[in-house]
């Protein structure tokens, strides 16, 4: 215990005064004192004597750490006494002083947190704007660390569990937010949506709703592509928190994100369909957005909405709707086409599911499927994409359906000449596999793992890679692709870097590497001679990945979502 005490203390034998050397063994002869009135009148006179040695900086950086290091109450109380007494003269100095103060807010002792928020209070109503601007980028920082360190330990902030402790921080933010100054402005929204994240509901409405309009206001068709998406993104959080809360922003905030659909940015279309989703959840009417949406082609949104709203939203005209704007897009022939023009098969495919599996209607979906013979490239495309979206559902299907969808779908999409109608159904195959093993379906992909075009060989990778991960299968399946993915992350098979990647993954996952070699000994055991020469010169490359932590899959479903 002792040894302890003194390694949290020898900071004390670093003091550069005598004053404040005594000032530590008072305030550790009250550290059970809590009347405060009582603390001050006894340290008065050597507080006074260290800031005449030492500096108003010296004290407060002191008092800061004892109070965090030592949990010292006393500290805490000069500490707010002396901020409040200073008024405006430290506002020069808040960026060294306010980083103490955040620090503060995480205590474990409820008055010692109160008197930090008092003496952050104190601190930012006497700084003008630009001084409130000007410690933005130190207040972002500080608050990210502390918000990290506490989600590592499981813990709370408790300054961000009361009202009054972010008020300090959103007059620091409000000002921030309209000095346009793009990187406070970032940092601003960023730390706004941070702070949301973590506080509860009840101490957000007065300080963070007069946020909401400045926020709404800045954002301007002129601003970068990565400021837009925070502003958006940080609109989004507070609609998650404070939802209810925002019915008087509804206009707004909806003109706001339907004019960021517009944008050129695909982050910035994203992020602003994702803010519609969450509006749609307490907008009056939105079967009138979702008809604006559709007529503006925004695909991605409306997927998302689809799936986010209520039965009861979609009636018969809307549905109709769907099908006749999908139909337009798909059956269209673009010269040239932008990247745009070339996601947008993927989008309207993906709203077809959707409303499909929201609405059950799985016969639109078998004559549907029948395009993905057409002669025109969108149109046969689309279907491929429609197939790869339903069968990420496939564990909802009627069974009644399911083999005709299969025969509709998937059989004539692995017969295609066209690479993403391929691709399309290598995916779809894979999100039936995770759900239930078919082995026609399994002995049909695999044989695309030596296909010519080199984009196929890795979908088809990345698809058995997936069907393993997080499953257990027999060996007498594992027998049948194992063999294939040694020599191909070898380079025996294949001289394509992303397939090679792309193998030695799937062999991961397949072999269970991440939990223990049990399953790699007894697939071994299983191979010929040959099979476990190339497994055992492999052995080196997986677990080097795996110490690394590079085991992520690429993702199966490449359709484009809002969050």
């Amino acid at each position: 215990m002792s040894g302890r005490r003194e390694e949290e203390g020898r900071w004390i034998r670093q003091l550069r005064s005598q004053h404040l050397k005594s000032l530590n063994d008072q305030l550790d002869s009250f550290a059970t004192d809590d009347e405060s009135e009582r603390i001050m009148e006894f340290c008065d006179a050597l507080v006074n004597a260290v800031i005449a040695e030492d500096g108003g900086l010296v004290l407060i950086n002191y008092l800061t750490r004892k109070a965090s290091e030592d949990a010292n109450f006393p500290a805490a109380v000069l500490l707010n006494s002396f901020i409040a007494k200073c008024e405006g003269s430290l506002s020069n100095q808040a960026n060294l002083i306010l980083p103490g103060l955040l620090n503060l807010y995480t205590s474990s002792n409820p008055q010692i947190v109160d008197l930090t928020i008092d003496a952050a209070d104190s601190l930012t109503k006497c700084m003008n704007q630009r001084e409130l601007v000007g410690v933005m980028p130190v207040v972002h920082s500080m608050i990210d660390n502390i918000v990290v360190a506490a989600a590592g330990k499981g813990q709370q902030i408790p300054g961000f569990q009361r009202a009054k402790g972010l008020r300090p921080l959103g007059l620091i933010l409000q000002n921030s937010i309209v000095s346009k100054k793009e990187m406070e402005m970032g940092m601003a929204a960023q730390t706004l949506g941070t702070i949301v994240k973590i506080a509860e509901v009840c101490t957000l409405q007065d300080v963070f709703m007069s946020i909401i309009i400045p926020l709404i206001q800045i954002y301007k068709i002129d601003l970068q592509a990565n400021l837009k998406v925070i502003i958006l993104s940080s609109m989004s959080t507070v609609l998650d928190k404070l939802s209810m809360s925002l019915h008087p922003f509804l206009p707004q905030l909806q003109s706001t994100f339907l004019n960021a659909l517009h944008d050129q940015s695909r982050p910035v279309r994203l992020a602003a369909g994702g803010g519609l989703v969450r509006l749609v959840k307490i907008h009056q009417n939105p079967e009138v957005m979702m008809t604006e949406l559709l007529h503006e082609s925004s695909l991605a949104t409306a997927r998302a909405l689809i799936a986010a709203c209520p039965d009861e939203m979609m009636s018969q005209s809307t549905i109709e709707k769907i099908y006749h704007v999908t139909e337009q897009i798909l059956s269209e022939t673009v010269e040239n086409p932008s990247e745009i023009d070339d996601s947008v098969p993927a989008y309207s495919a993906a709203l077809l599911g959707e409303t499909i599996k929201k609405n059950d209607l799985w016969t639109d979906a078998i004559s549907l499927l029948q395009d993905i013979k057409s002669p025109k490239p969108r149109l046969r495309q689309g279907m491929g994409y429609l197939l790869q979206q339903l069968c990420s559902n496939a564990d909802i299907w009627p069974d009644d359906l399911k083999e005709y969808i299969y025969a509709a779908g998937l059989q004539s999409a692995f017969q295609s000449t066209d690479p993403i109608v391929v691709s399309s159904a290598l995916r779809a195959a894979s999100f039936i596999l995770k759900s239930s093993y078919d082995p026609k379906i399994f002995s049909t992909v695999i044989q695309f793992i030596k296909h010519e075009d080199a984009d196929i060989r890795r979908t088809t990778v990345v698809a058995v890679g997936h069907m393993f991960y997080g499953t257990e299968w027999p060996n007498d399946v594992l027998k049948l692709i194992v063999p294939q993915l040694i020599k191909g992350c070898y380079g025996c098979n294949d001289r394509v870097l992303a397939v090679r990647s792309a193998s030695q993954l799937a062999l991961v996952h397949a072999l269970k590497m991440t939990e223990n070699e049990v399953r790699f000994k007894e697939c071994r055991e299983a191979l010929d001679e040959n099979d476990q020469r190339y497994l055992d010169a492999t052995r080196a490359i997986l677990v080097t990945r795996i110490q690394s932590g590079n085991i992520e899959l690429e993702p199966l479903d490449t359709i484009q979502k809002v969050d």
